[in-house]
């Protein structure tokens, strides 16, 4: 903005040749994923939206995600404290091993339910909650991933005993 003679701010127009940048690739990728999740879960139909609306929780009262996300929390939060218990004394503690594998079976199952319901909740964020609801559910995603790899590594353990 510049001052005119009188005094009063006028607006001062840029004119610009150059493109605009391409935007991000998480914001690229966002536009993709929700496109498709819209898609899985109905947002694009008409109502009433029954799948959009179990995973929100409108029949609970309240947002599902945040009531399931409690549970693999837990269930991993018990698993690391079994394997602890084994640790201690292997041969004397079997049980939390075979203890830590169901909990941690538990927990994979119930991040799988958190992701879907997320997934849905997340499908209609824009701008700054949008970019970080992405990376919350892509690190979450990891670590769903990380102890599904241990529940396979612990069955294909516990076959080997």
């Amino acid at each position: 903005m510049s001052e005119s003679p009188g005094g009063t701010p006028t607006e001062v127009s840029v004119s610009s040749d150059t493109p605009e940048p391409a935007p991000p690739f998480l914001d690229r990728l966002s536009d993709s994923l929700q496109s498709a999740i819209k898609v899985l879960i109905g947002s694009n139909r008409k109502p009433p939206r029954r799948f959009k609306s179990l995973l929100h929780g409108t029949w609970l009262g309240h947002p599902l995600h945040p009531a399931i996300t409690d549970v693999p929390l837990a269930a991993w939060l018990i698993t690391a404290l079994f394997d602890v218990i084994w640790l201690v004394a292997p041969a004397a503690n079997g049980w939390a091993a075979q203890a830590a594998l169901v909990t941690a079976a538990v927990g994979v199952l119930a991040g799988l339910g958190a992701f879907v319901t997320g997934s849905a909740d997340w499908s209609d964020t824009y701008g700054a909650e949008r970019r970080v609801g992405l990376y919350h559910g892509l690190l979450n995603t990891l670590a769903i991933v990380l102890f599904a790899v241990s529940v396979i590594l612990r069955c294909w353990g516990s076959l080997a005993w």
